[in-house]
């Protein structure tokens, strides 16, 4: 394969789900990680994503895919 046939930069919009149980008042927030993300990062079930937002500075938000050394 050349250069040619890999991307950049991935751009896509994800929308915020949520799942909440009948017994419960509040529910848990998640988002679909798509595809292409996950193939060029090469994640697996069961990787650990970091986030990190500073409630006082919420612009200086960080997320990272912790991945694990074997």
């Amino acid at each position: 394969m050349e250069n040619d046939d890999f991307l950049d930069e991935i751009n896509r919009e994800v929308k915020i789900q949520c799942s909440k149980p009948k017994s419960r008042q509040e529910g848990q927030y998640f988002i679909q990680i798509p595809k292409e993300v996950v193939r060029e990062l090469e994640l697996k079930k069961g990787d650990v994503v970091l986030i990190n937002i500073p409630l006082k500075n919420k612009s200086k938000y960080s997320i990272k895919f912790k991945k694990k050394i074997e």
